[in-house]
Formats: C-alpha cells, structure tokens, sequence
C-alpha cells in the first residue's frame, strides 16, 4: 500500500512504480521515459555555478555533495552535467536504497566526510 509518497521518499518504491503510482492518482496514460521527461521539467536547466568555479575549488578543497534526490532526477542530472566529477565523495541516499532522506542521515554523512579528511591528512 502506498502511503501519499512516503514510500517513495523513504525509498521503498522504485522509480517505475513511483511513475505507475502518480500515472493511476492522476488518470494518465505515460510511459516512464515521457513520465520522467515532464517529472524532470523542475530542474533547471542551466548550473547555478560556473563550472570553472568548481574545477578551482577542487584543486584546493576536497569537495563532497551530501544529496536527498530521487533517482529519477540524478540520473538526469548525470546525464545532462559532468560537475559530479568534481566531487569524489558523494552521499547520494538514494543510492543506499533511501531517497530523501532525514536531517541524521546528513548528520552522520557530514561526520563520515570530516573522519575521511582526517584519516588522508587534511585539516581545513
């Protein structure tokens, strides 16, 4: 039984049943990739940051992205944008099988990324 989204926020639901489900609420008829295509429309278009912005501050920070987006906007985002190669640690929940995931979650992934730095030597 789906319960208005939560299972797909807690990632109990795959990206195809997430579509079957909205498809059902909604009375319409899409496939996944025209489902995934009008449900993609909210990311913007252009990056809010200057590539070379990132590039630089890779060269000096180690950057990481701590993320709660689904897999159907990632798989966009990969797709569209290489910025994801900036950041070789990457938090993605959705990829432990939990999408949108709570404030601990962050709490703890922020803490595993401070322990790394540690460990490699690196104290900024």
């Amino acid at each position: 039984m789906i319960r208005d989204g939560r299972d797909w926020q807690e990632g109990r639901m795959s990206p195809r049943d997430w579509q079957l489900h909205i498809c059902r609420r909604l009375g319409v008829n899409l496939t996944f990739e025209q489902f995934s295509e009008i449900w993609n429309r909210v990311l913007d278009p252009k990056p809010q940051v200057d590539i070379s912005f990132l590039e630089n501050l890779s060269k000096r920070y180690t950057l990481a992205v701590l993320s709660n987006t689904d897999p159907i906007h990632v798989a966009e985002l990969e797709k569209k944008f290489d910025f994801f190669r900036f950041f070789p640690q990457a938090h993605l929940f959705l990829r432990g099988g939990r999408e949108q995931t709570f404030a601990g979650d962050f709490s703890r992934s922020a803490d595993s990324l401070q322990s790394n730095r540690r460990q490699r030597g690196i104290h900024r």
